[in-house]
């Protein structure tokens, strides 16, 4: 049976536009999707924002880990 979100259950959040990299992000929350504008104030739903929210870390764990490549890879050349 579906409820209604209340809006407690909303929080605010901004996903920064980077050029090249797209206007808006799609993210999907248990077979809903939300189109999310970059670069404004949105109001979504907390697991949205949790989803979001771990995405942005895993990819600044993925940057570091490549910087790490990077260098292992130089100091063996």
């Amino acid at each position: 049976m579906a409820t209604k979100t209340d809006k407690s259950d909303k929080v605010e959040i901004m996903i920064p536009y980077i050029e090249g990299q797209g206007k808006e992000q799609t993210v999907g929350v248990n077979g809903k999707f939300y189109k999310i504008k970059k670069g404004t104030m949105v109001e979504v739903p907390r697991e949205v924002a949790e989803v979001i929210a771990n995405s942005q870390q895993q990819a600044i764990v993925a940057e570091a880990n490549q910087e790490k490549m990077k260098m292992q890879v130089q100091d063996l050349g």
